[in-house]
């Protein structure tokens, strides 16, 4: 590698971990003394879901098995191209989003004894935590078998990853009968099954966990399967940013045009349906029969303290106007389609924020408005140190595993 790659990477590499000091920064200062208070109306009536809420529900629902599952599971050659690091990212992103939530407790050593020693079987919270802890074991054994026939071939190089493969793979236990090709494929592809069966249940679970809510914005059957929707938005866009990404690092943007083009179909189906849920979702809820209480949840996105978000980031940039690029001739270049998913997933990150706090316009807190409350600095840093883990977390896997890029659809 030249000398000028390699000060680029250890630039970058620096650069996550100073952001993720950053971060552990903010999330000590919340569970300790804080140089700022973290909001002084907060006591034990109760603590408002705010930015960590939001930066677990944009991580979780990722939707990047699903975007794998169309190569591995179902066999789609156009998306067998970004099928390895699409697996990598959702491992990635499920575990930090299950990290961050975990580190939003008041009181984080209670939370092994919540999910283990103390099982509330009519509880939705517990059930979606133990959907997503499933999903990251059986995305786990999905990706073993995945990548086993060429980290077995991997052995025999030398340094880190040479090392690194013989461990993975358990090489030293001689296990003859897992050097089969073919039988680590079909148990990939059965373990890829399971993990997407898993996942949407996930996905349509923590939808569900709002929709049981009393909250006007949130209650309703219709939130469960726009979950599993904006999943599929989300893990398009992000497939489309990283595979632009990792082959202009390599320098041919062009290698994986035909699985950039599969990937913007799927996306602008997904953002259509996104579009008419979230216009059906608003339209009934904010409907006069549906009640004062709703009417005012409502008020926020469409005129009040949401609006902006709401008609600007959200319906305009996250939505009208990557729809518009994808139809248009420059979704036939690859920066149109780069840039639809940029958008896209602005968008979405706004979504799941507006979410959150602004479903909870209607609900007080020791006598306060917990939408109207400002995100705290904490949060912020927190969240951002959220996503250079994530970032360099995939930096190290990518560099580890043997991840395939040569062939195309």
């Amino acid at each position: 590698m030249a000398t000028g790659d390699s000060l680029r990477e250890a630039i970058f590499v620096g650069l996550m971990i100073v952001l993720i000091c950053i971060g552990a920064f903010g999330v000590i200062q919340m569970h300790t003394e804080p140089i700022v208070p973290i909001e002084p109306f907060e006591s034990a009536i109760g603590i408002p879901w705010r930015l960590l809420v939001a930066t677990y529900l944009f991580f979780v629902l990722s939707g990047l098995c699903i975007i794998a599952s169309l190569s591995e599971v179902f066999g789609i050659k156009k998306f067998t191209a970004i099928a390895d690091e699409a697996l990598i990212l959702s491992l990635v992103t499920v575990v930090v989003g299950l990290t961050v939530i975990a580190l939003d407790l008041e009181r984080v050593e209670r939370g092994a004894y919540a999910t283990l020693g103390h099982v509330n079987a009519g509880s939705v919270m517990f059930w979606m935590i133990m959907f997503y802890i499933i999903e990251v074991v059986l995305l786990i054994i999905e990706m073993w078998f995945h990548f086993r026939n060429r980290l077995l071939k991997q052995c025999e190089e030398r340094g880190l990853r040479g090392i690194f493969a013989k461990i993975v793979t358990l090489r030293f236990l001689r296990l003859k009968f897992l050097e089969d090709e073919r039988l680590n494929h079909e148990i990939a592809v059965v373990m890829g099954f399971a993990t997407l069966f898993t996942a949407i249940i996930a996905y349509s679970n923590l939808g569900a966990l709002f929709a049981a809510n009393y909250l006007p914005a949130w209650h309703g059957p219709l939130l469960p399967i726009l979950f599993v929707v904006t999943a599929v938005v989300t893990g398009s866009s992000l497939s489309i940013i990283t595979t632009v990404a990792s082959d202009w690092v390599r320098g041919d943007v062009l290698k994986r045009y035909e699985s950039l083009q599969a990937l913007k179909f799927l996306l602008g189906f997904a953002l259509i349906v996104q579009a008419f849920f979230v216009g059906w979702k608003m339209l009934i809820t904010a409907y006069p029969t549906a009640g004062e209480l709703a009417s005012k949840a409502m008020a926020a996105y469409i005129t009040g303290k949401f609006a902006f978000n709401f008609w600007i980031i959200e319906v305009g940039i996250g939505m009208l106007i990557p729809l518009l690029l994808l139809v248009s001739p420059a979704g036939k270049s690859i920066s149109g389609i780069l840039l639809a998913a940029i958008l896209a997933i602005t968008g979405i990150i706004f979504s799941r924020i507006d979410l959150v706090l602004g479903g909870q316009v209607v609900k007080l807190i020791s006598g306060v408005n917990v939408g109207n409350t400002p995100i705290h600095p904490f949060e912020v840093m927190t969240a951002i140190g959220a996503g250079a883990l994530v970032v360099l977390l995939y930096y190290v896997l990518y560099k580890l595993l043997p991840v395939e890029v040569e062939h195309e659809a």
